[in-house]
């Protein structure tokens, strides 16, 4: 596979990624054929196996760069002058839902191919783990709010009550849902569980 090092090739590479992205997200993987993505990028089907080895090896490509751009909505932009768990929880509830929120049709693909495909398992994983040992530094100051909780593994349990509740506040079909009402009962589940 070529690393292009020239502008040209750069901007060949570049063009068959997003126009990947957008059929991914329309058609979904399996829907999607390596032809029409270089139709869609206007390139020949010549220069899509001169960058990719196959689809498969594209569609890792695209979710790095969706990652990388997830990365810059991450737990790390939580303003620093918070100074109380409430306050932390619902800033953290905010970021996860404008995380969710970016290209929502591209991340339901994600989720799909995660329990199709043993490699891409394996990188959302690690990208995953960076995620919650982000939250986890960020949790750190509150620590001694979990007097009677094993920390690492309460933690485990809010992180990922806080992940699957946004998730299905993003990709509900359920219109009566009041976001804002919905953070503040998870908040204040949260805090039960803290100091029950």
């Amino acid at each position: 596979m070529r690393n292009p090092k020239q502008t040209r090739g750069k901007q060949t590479k570049s063009k068959i990624i997003n126009a990947a992205f957008e059929l991914f997200s329309e058609k979904g993987y399996t829907g999607t054929s390596s032809n029409e993505i270089a139709s869609r990028a206007e390139v020949a089907i010549g220069s899509f196996y001169s960058y990719f080895k196959d689809k498969k090896q594209l569609f890792i490509e695209v979710l790095k760069d969706y990652y990388d751009n997830i990365s810059k909505i991450s737990f790390s932009n939580i303003n620093g002058t918070i100074s109380n768990l409430d306050d932390f929880l619902y800033e953290s509830i905010k970021i996860a839902l404008k995380a969710h929120e970016y290209h929502p049709e591209f991340h339901r693909e994600v989720n799909i191919m995660e329990l199709a495909d043993d490699d891409i398992k394996k990188l959302i994983v690690g990208y995953e783990k960076v995620k919650f040992d982000s939250f986890k530094k960020l949790v750190e100051p509150y620590k001694n709010e979990f007097k009677n909780l094993n920390f690492n593994e309460a933690l485990f349990l809010i992180y990922t009550t806080i992940e699957n509740t946004v998730h299905v506040i993003t990709f509900s079909t359920d219109t009566n849902l009041n976001k804002e009402t919905l953070i503040k009962e998870l908040i204040s589940m949260i805090k039960s569980y803290i100091n029950a």
